[in-house]
């Protein structure tokens, strides 16, 4: 092969429930104002009032409308940097986890959040099928649990024994995954979230921040307000696959490179990765009686067609889903359900892992799950987004 050899696999995805992608930074009272059920957020060095009154009134207030008031500015005298559509009760929210945004202001998915993802399907697909590989990742956790040094780093440390043992060495040096094509602000509104727990008794309840005791009562349940990309946006994405660097000896690992450059295996072991992933999330739901909340269910089942009393995907071929982003639980626990009981009950007592009770572990571990409230009703989980893979490019 030549050494400009790439191949790319150009994706086309839409969005199948709301999906935050954060920058870091919390949105509070001094970024935004709310005007006719819209979130305009302003640079406050933009306000045009001179710098000693702005001074003052940003010791005397702590919100950015009160600031407005105090100076008798009108909202049509405001530029705004962008204008948000809002998906909630607007009165109660402070602060808002901000989205991912271009110099354009226009939402966008990261590379890397994608890339995340798709490792930690191929880790899950190997680990799944292969016991020896399975065999060495549990003796290198029980090495780092040894280590009390190595406690910190104990997955990460774990994931080199499939990727290599350094960025160098790491088969995912040789894939690339482009930005999303960007997405019109119009697609990005504020959401509430609200986080299901199950209790003692295995029922679920809304979890109360703090030391106020969770409740049935979805309205006292503590919310979190993030900016998020709304259901059926579409957007656009390529990997890229650098096969010449793949044939360095290091590279070649556990048929990932077999897989990498054949797009049927390729998109096998993605789907196989995400469709036990949102069986799980399903049977979690109908298993705590989270499916009496019908529309949160329903829109969880959309995905789903019935056959011979089986559930099967819709999905049509060279289709796939993917989880992304905030509260989709990527990583740790994505692993520990394929790890020995044994392993997992001395990770879990060892790291602190889920609610331990006088020496006694509480099932199940994963036990809360983020759902988008809308109208005071749960609709959406968080974060799942179906892909196409539409064309394969090659050059060299």
């Amino acid at each position: 092969m030549s050494k400009n050899n790439i191949i790319k696999y150009k994706i086309k995805a839409t969005v199948l429930s709301p999906v935050l992608i954060g920058n870091g930074n919390i949105l509070n009272k001094m970024d935004f104002i709310i005007d006719h059920s819209f979130l305009k957020l302003c640079d406050i060095e933009n306000i045009p009032i001179n710098e000693d009154k702005l001074f003052l009134s940003i010791e005397k207030y702590s919100s950015l409308k009160d600031i407005l008031l105090e100076n008798k500015i009108i909202l049509s005298d405001i530029e705004y940097r962008n204008k948000i559509g809002i998906n909630c009760r607007e009165e109660n929210f402070n602060k808002i986890i901000e989205q991912i945004k271009d110099v354009n202001n226009n939402p966008y998915i990261p590379g890397s959040s994608i890339k995340g993802s798709i490792r930690t399907a191929f880790l899950y697909y190997f680990l799944e099928n292969d016991n020896n590989l399975l065999k060495q990742l549990s003796s290198s956790i029980e090495k780092s649990l040894d280590n009390a040094r190595g406690k910190k780093d104990i997955f990460k440390n774990a994931e080199k024994t499939l990727f290599g043992g350094d960025p160098t060495t790491d088969i995912f040096k040789c894939i690339s995954i482009s930005d999303s094509s960007p997405m019109k602000s119009d697609h990005l509104k504020v959401e509430e979230i609200k986080t299901v727990s199950i209790d003692n008794n295995q029922k679920y309840k809304w979890k109360v921040f703090g030391k106020n005791p969770n409740t049935s009562d979805i309205d006292i349940g503590t919310s979190i307000y993030i900016e998020a990309i709304q259901e059926e946006t579409n957007f656009k994405f390529d990997i890229i696959i650098d096969s010449y660097l793949l044939n360095e000896a290091h590279f070649n690992k556990h048929m990932i490179k077999e897989i990498l450059l054949d797009k049927n295996k390729f998109i096998d072991v993605l789907f196989s990765y995400s469709g036990n992933k949102y069986n799980e999330e399903v049977e979690f739901i109908e298993k705590y009686g989270i499916k009496n909340n019908k529309k949160l269910y329903n829109n969880y089942m959309k995905i789903y067609k019935k056959e011979d009393d089986e559930r099967r995907f819709i999905l049509e071929d060279d289709e796939f889903l993917l989880p992304i982003g905030y509260g989709t639980g990527q990583g740790l626990k994505t692993v520990f359900s394929l790890l020995d009981k044994k392993l997992q009950e001395r990770l879990r007592f060892e790291l602190g892992l889920g609610k331990i009770i006088k020496g006694k572990l509480i099932f199940p571990y994963s036990k809360t799950r983020k759902c988008i409230i809308r109208n005071g009703e749960p609709l959406y989980p968080l974060g799942w987004i179906k892909c196409k893979l539409e064309e394969v490019y090659i050059n060299g």
